[in-house]
């Protein structure tokens, strides 16, 4: 807490209040309506398109704020950059399962073939 803040709230209870909690809980502060269901699955949607799509294209075509697409791509949707591609950073169960496939066609290989 700055210390403008500080005095400010010294005066208000030197002057009566008495109570802590913000009147204006609703107003306080910058509003996220940006960082919705619907922007996340139309960020998602952008992605399953183009995998090479950067946050500032995204920003620019969504008319949101580098930031929350940032918040978004990484934190919600778990996406992580690599080689100039997003790529997820979890394996979803259809990968897994994929991946659990072709270690066994492989493993079946090495000891049919040596």
């Amino acid at each position: 807490m700055s210390r403008q803040q500080l005095a400010k709230l010294c005066r208000s209870f030197q002057a009566g209040r008495e109570h802590v909690e913000n009147r204006n809980m609703e107003a306080s502060g910058r509003p996220s309506s940006s960082r919705t269901n619907s922007n996340t699955a139309r960020v998602e949607e952008i992605f399953q398109r183009d995998r090479r799509v950067t946050v500032r294209k995204i920003a620019s075509k969504l008319d949101l704020s580098y930031g929350n697409i940032q918040h978004i791509v990484t934190d919600e949707l778990r996406y992580s950059k690599v080689c100039a591609r997003w790529v997820p950073r979890a394996l979803s169960v259809e990968h897994k399962a994929t991946r659990m496939m072709c270690s066994l066609t492989f493993l079946q290989r090495y000891h049919s073939d040596g």
